[in-house]
């Protein structure tokens, strides 16, 4: 019984909180494209990377027909930044760049 009630709990702690759900399905995207980058196939990361952008970009318009504020600015802040990832490494992994991290 113990299992179920952390499921219920995490369950409803997601759905009270939804930007957190947002922010983690959009994460598990961009490391899925993350993980095509490393294995060269930059069309098909850069296809991935998109959707997790869009994810978040879903959510935003949520929050806004919600007046969810705070969690508007926070998605806002993470669509920031993987596109900045994106910008910043998208045409540099594999490529033999040494400043590149891996």
């Amino acid at each position: 019984m113990k299992r179920i009630e952390v499921f219920m709990e995490v369950s409803r702690f997601f759905s009270e909180h939804l930007v957190f759900a947002a922010l983690l399905v959009s994460a598990l995207w961009f490391y899925a494209g993350h993980q095509f980058a490393v294995k060269g196939k930059r069309g098909v990361a850069l296809a991935w990377e998109t959707i997790a952008v869009l994810v978040l970009l879903a959510f935003c318009i949520n929050a806004v027909l919600t007046k969810l504020w705070l969690s508007l600015m926070v998605a806002l802040c993470f669509v920031a930044l993987e596109v900045g990832l994106m910008k910043r490494y998208g045409g540099r992994v594999n490529s033999g760049d040494a400043s590149c991290p891996k």
